[in-house]
């Protein structure tokens, strides 16, 4: 696939339906592949440590902010960048 077929609004997060299922599959993902299928019904990342999965859900929430638009979230996102 080329890279603009990447670029169109299909992979962007559009709505709190897409963000919550963004960060429910990155979830899935970092808890099995670093603790096993023990611990997924874990929801949110632990107080200290595990910095990858909390700078993927912040970055996730900064691209819903963006794409999202409108209100309070589109100066958020320019204060972010």
């Amino acid at each position: 696939m080329a890279l603009e077929e990447y670029r169109g609004k299909e992979y962007m997060i559009q709505s709190q339906k897409d963000l919550e299922r963004y960060l429910e599959t990155e979830r899935l993902l970092y808890l099995h592949r670093n603790y096993g299928i023990g611990q997924l019904d874990r929801k949110k990342p632990k107080l200290f440590g595990e910095y990858e999965w909390k700078f993927v859900r912040s970055l996730r929430w900064v691209e819903y902010a963006q794409n999202a638009g409108g209100g309070y979230r589109k100066y958020y996102a320019f204060y972010i960048r």
